[in-house]
């Protein structure tokens, strides 16, 4: 018998074929789904604000409220409402400057000149943000508007409906940005926050494997070292997702159907932790890069590696687990972070009862491998802070009792 499956994979494969190259297609153009996303709902918006500008008021400048809807389209709910409030502040503003001057002065060049000033001027105040220079843009409109209607009443008529249509199409474009799936991110805060963790896990991991042979090498030093010089924009980077995160939840209607709001205090407080320990691994790269352009390392001193490697290996595993945690509640529900800050402290004290046996601080080397020392031991008190600040978030936030 014959395989009846055989031209639905073959339509399956097509489409999955044609399906990629779509993709290819728009990835080289810069076209991801978010992208794509803000154009639908930009088509969306310039449309319906045309339609109802044109065809259902019969606006003589009917185009001020497609250009206003697509100007209020953003990533973001809250980012909408935002720069809608700075725009209609912006164009309003020079509407009502045209009116005020042009009755005053009537139409004339050096009218037009002290109009523009104005605009500019006004345009310059902090709180219009980047929509300052559309004070300028409306004034210019309106004067154009004023002088072109047949009479004083038909003026005032006309720069009423710019004002109108202005705000009819900052609406429409608010309204579309929030009816159409915007999008919650605060999965993606998530997923950044543990991709820096793992990435500082990664890299102490690394040196832990090596330094357990007692032998540094020099080029693999200085890696480990410009690995860790990068790690101030990979904390950057990771703050801006969990903010970009928290601004897409604001005023997002979709945070109805979540049975728990999400709180990003819990994401900065870790973010902010795991900064701290990126500039001690940073220390602690630099140090170990300095150890190994030295002369060969004496035993005592190849001791000392092998003790500290425990000290890493233990804040490594507690990083990691810090990266899985943003709330007090995560920490209640697996408490594993307690286990691997009494083992970093435990190897820590190991490596001072060394120290003492077989004398290191009488070394002329000391100083590098006191850094070192330093940087482990607030490598695993960083990991404890960071226990409690999640604990002094949840009782900020908890509900007082009367």
């Amino acid at each position: 018998m014959g395989d009846d499956r055989g031209p639905d994979r073959a339509s399956s494969s097509v489409w999955n074929e044609l399906r990629g190259r779509l993709h290819g297609v728009l990835e080289r153009f810069g076209l991801n789904n978010d992208a794509l996303l803000l154009m639908l709902k930009s088509v969306v918006a310039a449309t319906l604000a045309w339609f109802i500008a044109e065809d259902v008021l019969g606006a003589p400048s009917s185009t001020f409220a497609p250009f206003s809807a697509v100007l209020m389209i953003h990533a973001t709910v809250s980012r909408s409402v935002n720069h809608s409030l700075r725009y209609v502040t912006a164009m309003v503003g020079g509407v009502v400057l045209a009116g005020i001057l042009l009755p005053l002065l009537g139409p004339a060049v050096w009218t037009f000149a002290l109009l523009v000033v104005s605009a500019l001027l006004l345009g310059q105040w902090r709180r219009l943000g980047s929509h300052g220079s559309q004070v300028t843009v409306a004034a210019m409109f309106s004067y154009a508007a004023f002088f072109q209607a047949s009479d004083r009443t038909s003026s005032w008529m006309q720069l009423a409906s710019i004002t109108g249509l202005i705000v009819l199409g900052c609406v429409i474009g608010v309204v579309t940005n929030l009816a159409i799936v915007p999008p919650l991110r605060y999965r993606t805060a998530e997923h950044g926050v543990q991709t820096l963790a793992h990435t500082l896990a990664r890299l102490l991991e690394d040196i832990t494997e090596r330094l357990r042979s007692g032998e540094l090498d020099a080029n693999q030093a200085e890696s480990w070292w410009e690995r860790a010089s990068e790690f101030r924009n990979t904390v950057a980077q990771t703050r801006y997702s969990v903010e970009d995160a928290a601004e897409t939840v604001r005023l997002n209607p979709r945070r109805l159907l979540l049975r728990r709001g999400p709180s990003f205090a819990g994401h900065r407080s870790t973010v902010s932790a795991l900064g701290s320990h990126s500039e001690q691994i940073y220390s602690i790269t630099r140090a170990l890069n300095d150890i190994s352009q030295a002369e060969r390392l004496d035993s005592a001193q190849k001791s000392f590696l092998v003790h500290y490697a425990d000290t890493l290996e233990a804040a490594a595993s507690g990083i990691r687990v810090l990266g899985d945690l943003h709330t007090y509640q995560d920490l209640r529900e697996e408490n594993e972070l307690d286990d691997r800050i009494e083992q970093g402290r435990s190897a820590h004290r190991s490596l001072s009862e060394l120290i003492d046996v077989h004398h290191l601080d009488k070394s002329s080397r000391w100083p590098v491998y006191e850094a070192l020392q330093i940087d482990g031991r607030r490598l695993v008190e960083e990991l404890a802070q960071a226990e409690h600040e999640l604990a002094r978030l949840e009782s900020t936030s908890r509900p007082r009792g009367p």
